[in-house]
């Protein structure tokens, strides 16, 4: 009881953007938690996407007409067939989604579960340069360069449930799209996200297309995350001079027993003193505040009523 208490208590403290008049809800950092966690787990992040190429700042609604859907839903290809329309709730406090700030955005196929990704091509079904967003978090092409009109999802017979993954990546000053990703087809998502001057992915949504007619291909299962084991940990501070810095990890829990809470999937959580860095082993230190705090070192900085950690198990 106390453990379910500790983490409602997580999550009703990282909710603490209220909905403004003419502008977008902020996300909470749990909710940007999910997206990442439900990447992991259907083989996105590492897979199509390396975790150093991933950064997100942002939730994305995606809803074709009047349907929004979930992450990771499953979707008719008839529904599909004319572009979304994209939300973006920035986390509170982050800088990226001004109006100022340009992003490619893009649609590719990610193909079934299982697939390597990390050197196959993907389908690129809709590819837009210099898109920013307004106030209200809706995407705004009034400057954008559509390098490939949106083509809805269309899997062949006997391919199964295809990941269609939308992407918002940061562009920096100077970027220039490359010339030879121009149209509709498969094209190295890899190569694309090397190019020089385009940052990390801010950013991120997937729904599923299955191809009609029973599956003829070899798919690896993937289930989506309960959010109520998502967790949103600082895990250390430490202190060198006058800077205090600190460490933090998202937490993917896989079970409870009485008292504890067993770490399933997690990100490398590191602390850092001066110039060094040296990785942690999955324990978690109390947390200094109770405040969400966004991220450091590329990672969540969340504050909870927490009281411990040993050995890879987070107490509560």
């Amino acid at each position: 009881m106390f453990m379910k208490s500790a983490i409602t208590a997580l999550f009703a403290l990282a909710a603490t953007a209220n909905q403004v008049a003419g502008q977008t809800q902020n996300a909470t950092a749990a909710e940007v938690a999910l997206v990442e966690a439900n990447m992991q787990q259907a083989g996105l992040i590492p897979g199509l996407l390396s975790q150093d190429e991933v950064d997100l700042e942002a939730t994305l609604d995606v809803s074709f007409g009047s349907n929004m859907i979930s992450i990771g839903q499953e979707i008719a290809a008839t529904e599909t067939q004319s572009a979304p329309t994209v939300t973006v709730h920035p986390l509170s406090g982050t800088d990226d989604f001004e109006s100022s700030q340009l992003y490619t955005v893009m649609l590719v196929d990610a193909d079934v579960a299982g697939t390597d990704n990390q050197v196959a091509n993907q389908t690129f079904h809709w590819l837009a340069n210099g898109v920013s967003v307004g106030a209200d978090g809706a995407l705004d092409f009034g400057i954008a360069s559509t390098a490939i009109d949106y083509v809805g999802p269309g899997p062949l017979e006997g391919t199964g449930p295809h990941r269609y993954v939308l992407l918002m990546v940061e562009q920096d000053a100077g970027f220039t799209a490359p010339a030879e990703f121009s149209s509709f087809g498969a094209h190295p998502l890899r190569q694309y996200l090397e190019t020089e001057d385009l940052g990390e992915v801010r950013a991120a949504n997937f729904f599923v297309v299955s191809g009609p007619g029973a599956t003829t291909v070899s798919v690896q299962p993937t289930t989506s995350v309960d959010p109520a084991t998502v967790v949103v940990v600082a895990t250390s501070a430490t202190t060198t001079g006058t800077a205090t810095e600190a460490s933090s990890t998202v937490v993917t829990s896989t079970g409870a027993q009485t008292g504890s809470m067993s770490m399933g999937t997690a990100s490398a959580s590191s602390t850092r003193t001066g110039a060094s860095t040296g990785a942690a082993s999955g324990t978690a230190s109390a947390p200094a505040n109770g405040a969400v705090s966004g991220k450091v070192n590329g990672v969540w900085t969340v504050g909870a009523a927490l009281v411990g950690a040993a050995a890879g198990v987070l107490l509560i």
